[in-house]
């Protein structure tokens, strides 16, 4: 009898055994096949043929790549922004002819296209490295903020060091360049890389959405016009010229 359920206990091991053994090795095979994957998604390259400004590449195949979380100075803004040459030089030295790793957040692209990316040499983040460095501000545009905290830190940290051009430029100039809101920077650098008519002087008043800053007027009555215009239009300054909230716009102007 023993020996019997003995047998018996042998088969049933026998018979579930080999089943058991496929299906995890089956799984174990699709996982090996999963991380294989992902690693060799995270370990792709692709070399950088272009430089188009402190902030923007472009990538073998074409592809127009704009760095996630960061502006940097424009050379062609009307004036040129203080320390865009610097900001050009530098990407230039950290990622051109390099094979570079590129990391989205939320989208993909913005409304022209480009890529939008976390753009890596190694393990060195450029983005990052550009504002550590003082080549660049923070610049958030959600819903791809998931650096949102460490870029602000960085920029704290550069502008308390002087670093960069927190310590090279006219406070007054980087006030200018700060207004720069995301629609203004989207387009006027895209204008820039088409060769495509610059923006012209804002009309009498347009009060739809922040678009304007103060790089757009020759004077400051010309940017107090438009202020006045939309305070009444909308009762707020859509377009963010009058930093101080003193009723006057655009002030640096008159310097």
């Amino acid at each position: 009898m023993v020996v019997v359920i003995v047998f018996g206990m042998f088969a049933a091991w026998w018979v579930i055994s080999p089943n058991t053994t496929d299906s995890q090795q089956a799984e174990t095979r699709g996982q090996e096949d999963r991380i294989e994957t992902e690693s060799s998604l995270e370990e792709e390259r692709i070399v950088v043929i272009q430089i188009v400004d402190g902030d923007t590449i472009i990538v073998e195949g074409g592809e127009t790549v704009r760095y996630l979380a960061i502006d940097t100075p424009e050379l062609t803004h009307r004036p040129p922004d203080c320390y865009a040459a610097e900001a050009i030089e530098r990407n230039r030295e950290l990622v051109e002819g390099k094979a570079v790793r590129l990391e989205k957040d939320v989208r993909d692209t913005d409304r022209y296209g480009r890529l939008l990316r976390y753009v890596y040499v190694g393990e060195t983040q450029v983005n990052r490295v550009l504002v550590e460095e003082g080549y660049a501000r923070a610049f958030i545009v959600p819903p791809d903020d998931a650096r949102r905290e460490e870029y602000i830190r960085l920029e704290t940290q550069a502008r308390e060091s002087s670093r960069g051009l927190w310590g090279n430029c006219d406070p007054r100039l980087l006030s200018v360049w700060e207004q720069n809101t995301p629609e203004r920077a989207e387009t006027a650098e895209y204008q820039a890389e088409n060769s495509e008519t610059p923006l012209e002087d804002a009309p009498a008043c347009f009060c739809e959405y922040n678009f304007y800053d103060c790089r757009d007027f020759q004077t400051a009555d010309d940017a107090q016009s438009l202020y006045e215009c939309c305070a009444k239009e909308s009762g707020e300054d859509i377009h963010l010229i009058d930093g101080d909230e003193d009723g006057n716009a655009c002030e640096q102007l008159y310097y």
